[in-house]
């Protein structure tokens, strides 16, 4: 699913089945504190080449998969 925001449905309930929302980001720190300060997710997907950005996202986001996850 694209063009998917933070206040659509889709967002605010548990996600079943093959269902993927992508929500782009241009404040990656602002993108950073609505994760953090939501449920901590199941699984988390982020698709980057920026190491920092990476190293700071598995520093401060908590989910329940692992780190091969991060792309």
């Amino acid at each position: 699913m694209d063009y998917v925001s933070w206040e659509d449905p889709v967002m605010q309930e548990e996600i079943f089945g093959p269902v993927f929302p992508v929500i782009s980001y241009t404040d990656y720190d602002e993108m950073l504190r609505k994760i953090i300060d939501g449920e901590k997710p199941l699984a988390a997907y982020l698709f980057t080449k920026n190491e920092e950005e990476k190293d700071k996202f598995l520093s401060f986001v908590s989910f329940g998969g692992d780190a091969s996850m991060i792309l």
